[in-house]
């Protein structure tokens, strides 16, 4: 199996592209560089340095492919806040591209991530049902690409799927001021600076181990089931920040402490948490990495590579 891996430099990308070698799949990286890292990279990894807006570039290294994971993102929130012409850019012009350049090439299926942001403020868990209500232009381009994706599939003779990633952590996530709170914490454990909370601390969100997530789009690209769905991947487990914090600090043995700030003007999204049904049903399986062993084998990795901010 021949694929390209949008986005294959980066966190998710890189860990998938691991991911598929060790199946034995012939893999394509295709990345810009502006978040990702060629230090994420497996070795002996096919790599195309490119831009997903650039349709011809795309079209010419996804020829022979079969499937095509179009992981590359303006990530995230804050950054889609700042600049919301170029989120628009990269995740609304960027994914239409990845699927016209599909459709071109004849590729059978594209896995498309998105993201649980599309939701916006819910307290309960969140099925794929559920009403949608985007709050930040992030969650609105990520929920576009999953009305493009729905088009092509219904309409274009291309396969799609769509997962909606719940709080992704793990190895080869890197700090810095538009990355995850993962790594953002742990660089501060490391440095001995106390880890930001917000408000008491009460905020819950469901982490989801790379390694998971990583299973998850091998089984979107080979379940026949899963076509045509957007389905979400999560734990299942709402954890704390205040949690989350005490978890890193201990497994990071370190001193650093806690600090209360203010909370953000656009994130009103208290609490996250997915219903597993649909991911169950259609994927075969739940995540399974509890947030004890993914923190350990995450701190295990940053506390020896020492990753610089992006």
């Amino acid at each position: 199996m021949k694929t390209l891996v949008t986005g294959g430099a980066g966190f998710i990308g890189a860990n998938l592209c691991s991911r598929l070698l060790e199946k034995g799949w012939e893999v394509i990286a295709f990345d810009n560089l502006v978040q990702g890292s060629r230090e994420n990279l497996p070795k002996n990894i096919e790599f195309v340095e490119g831009d997903i807006r650039n349709l011809p570039l795309l079209e010419k290294t996804m020829h022979d492919c079969e499937i095509v994971f179009h992981i590359a993102a303006n990530f995230a929130n804050q950054r889609s806040v700042d600049d919301p012409q170029e989120d628009l850019d990269i995740n609304g012009k960027g994914t239409l591209n990845v699927l016209q350049a599909s459709k071109r090439n004849g590729i059978k299926r594209v896995v498309y991530a998105s993201s649980s942001c599309v939701y916006g403020p819910y307290e309960g868990k969140m099925a794929e049902d559920l009403l949608k209500k985007p709050e930040t232009p992030y969650a609105i381009t990520k929920l576009l690409g999953e009305y493009y994706c729905k088009f092509f599939n219904d309409n274009e003779n291309l396969e799609t799927v769509s997962l909606r990633l719940f709080n992704v952590y793990g190895p080869r996530d890197r700090p810095g001021q538009y990355r995850s709170v993962i790594p953002n914490f742990m660089r501060m454990a490391k440095e001995g600076v106390p880890l930001p909370i917000m408000g008491d601390g009460s905020d819950t969100r469901d982490y989801t181990f790379i390694d998971d997530v990583a299973e998850a789009f091998v089984r979107a690209a080979e379940k026949k089931e899963a076509q045509g769905e957007s389905i979400n991947v999560g734990s299942g487990n709402a954890v704390s920040v205040k949690k989350l914090a005490e978890t890193i600090l201990e497994v990071s043995h370190s001193d650093a402490g806690t600090k209360t700030i203010p909370r953000r003007s656009w994130d009103r999204i208290r609490h996250r948490i997915t219903s597993t049904e649909k991911c169950k049903k259609l994927l075969g399986f739940t995540p399974s990495v509890t947030l004890e062993k993914g923190l350990e084998i995450s701190w295990q990795w940053f506390d020896k590579t020492n990753p610089k901010s992006i």
